[in-house]
């Protein structure tokens, strides 16, 4: 695909998912043919520091917007607080009549729809009607945007991980492991059910299993996590690293034999398609958009929200039955060779972008 026309990227610099997946857009040639500006809207920091962004970004738009045409704003957002600026930056857009796009990647935007004012749903809604295609995680996330709102286009773009972790999958072979390694990747706090993760632990503990290991990636609460451990004394099942990125996580994930993300809400984590891209199975819940990505059994396990005790059966099913391991971490990478690779969802969103430039 070729095209003169500029697109014009609104997004974060936050450590993250949503981070994540807008640098692989970059880095995987979404736009190598065509004119493009990054916009920073927000950022890690102190509450002034996201606010001065904000409105810098607004003013960058508008400055952008006002002296080219014809123009794609492709806004990445979630919920929150990123609800009212998207607004903002969709109200310049469509000033200077031109097209734009929300990237949904909130995993609580029902529930702050659901529990917030009438004045943030109203937000919501002129976001999703006035946008020219709304881009989702899942079948679920866009069945839900049609439940409250009637937008033009609501378009399923699978997030993607950087190609980086494919060749893994080449060299996984669990069958002869004496112990495995599980991996949980993601915030560390309560809403990823890492504190799930720890009980069931415990209970494996309890049950004399211990040919195991949890390396726990991801900021957040980690000093809270370590100091819980301690005083569980489960610092020897645990190696808590932080945050971490580049190639410490490319070893990381080479390293690692099964993905644990227990969350009670999600949109599609960009490190389960980072696990299925590298052959991990995955041991997750079916919230969000996570059940279109894994059935059951098939291509990965799935637990009820909170339970340590079926997490634990999990881990242990894992570790008891390899050859079902290796049937899992196959048909895991199947899955993401055909839906959630970079390029199957780089050309459904060239398709759309092409459509609104037509």
């Amino acid at each position: 695909m070729t095209y003169r026309n500029k697109v014009i990227v609104v997004g974060t610099s936050a450590k993250g998912g949503m981070e994540a997946v807008i640098d692989n857009h970059f880095k995987n040639g979404l736009y190598d043919n065509c004119d493009v500006e990054l916009i920073i809207s927000n950022s890690d920091g102190s509450a002034l520091k996201r606010i001065y962004l904000g409105f810098l970004a607004a003013f960058k738009l508008l400055f952008a917007v006002a002296n080219t045409k014809p123009i794609i704003v492709h806004m990445h957002g979630s919920e929150r607080g990123s609800i009212y600026r998207k607004a903002l930056y969709l109200f310049i857009a469509k000033l200077f009549g031109k097209k734009a796009a929300f990237h949904s990647h909130g995993a609580e935007f029902k529930h702050f729809y659901d529990v917030n004012s009438a004045v943030y749903r109203f937000f919501v809604r002129y976001i999703l009607e006035r946008c020219d295609a709304i881009f989702v995680l899942s079948k679920y996330w866009q069945d839900y945007m049609y439940e409250i709102a009637e937008p033009k286009l609501v378009e399923i773009i699978n997030n993607f991980p950087t190609r980086a972790y494919e060749g893994d999958f080449y060299k996984r072979d669990v069958s002869s492991k004496e112990s495995l390694v599980f991996l949980y990747l993601g915030y560390v706090g309560e809403r990823k059910g890492i504190y799930d993760l720890v009980d069931a632990v415990e209970l494996l503990i309890q049950r004399n299993v211990k040919n195991f290991t949890i390396k726990v990636a991801g900021n957040g609460e980690v000093e809270q996590l370590k100091e819980l451990l301690r005083k569980r004394g489960l610092d020897s099942q645990f190696d808590v690293l932080g945050w971490i990125s580049g190639d410490q996580k490319a070893a990381l994930m080479s390293d690692s034999d099964v993905l644990v993300l227990p969350s009670y809400n999600e949109g599609l984590p960009i490190a389960i398609l980072e696990a299925f891209s590298t052959g991990l199975p995955v041991i997750s819940t079916p919230v969000g958009g996570i059940p279109d990505a894994i059935t059951n059994g098939i291509n990965g396990i799935l637990v009820t929200p909170g339970s340590s005790i079926e997490i634990a059966d999990a881990i242990h099913h894992c570790l008891v039955d390899r050859a079902h391991l290796q049937s899992l971490l196959e048909e895991a990478n199947k899955s993401y060779q055909s839906e959630y690779s970079a390029q199957v969802n780089i050309d459904r969103i060239v398709k759309v972008y092409t459509k609104l430039l037509a």
